[in-house]
């Protein structure tokens, strides 16, 4: 199986991201907010993650984003250090601690790609 390449795979995500969304896409970049400029919503989410499994042939754990929509206060560290990965430059600290509500503003197209990228299976030789 041939590795898909970041620009192929941003490029279907955000065809998918105009189709769904109703977004033209020229608007729409890796670093696009899903929420905040896209206008996505929570059934939107549900929606795209069944769109990108059948897209990229991944499982996106659905229940796991619904857990993290779910959760009242800040989000326990170790879901912290995997979410860090699909959002790399969050600041947080015990002063600015992460909660479910802060990570979802903050999710990018970018974003889904690392969430896409870390369940495809690894290049072999």
């Amino acid at each position: 199986m041939t590795p898909i390449t970041r620009e192929a795979a941003l490029e279907r995500i955000c065809a998918a991201l105009s189709d769904r969304l109703a977004v033209p896409l020229a608007d729409i970049t890796a670093e696009s907010l899903l929420i905040d400029e896209l206008g996505a919503d929570s059934l939107d989410f549900v929606d795209l993650m069944f769109v990108f499994e059948k897209e990229f042939g991944v499982k996106i754990l659905e229940d796991e984003l619904a857990s993290l929509a779910k959760m009242e206060g800040a989000i326990p560290p170790e879901v912290v250090e995997k979410v860090r990965g699909w959002v790399p430059d969050l600041v947080i600290g015990p002063d600015t601690p992460l909660t479910a509500a802060t990570l979802f503003r903050r999710l990018t197209v970018e974003s889904l790609w690392r969430m896409i990228e870390e369940r495809l299976p690894a290049p072999t030789a």
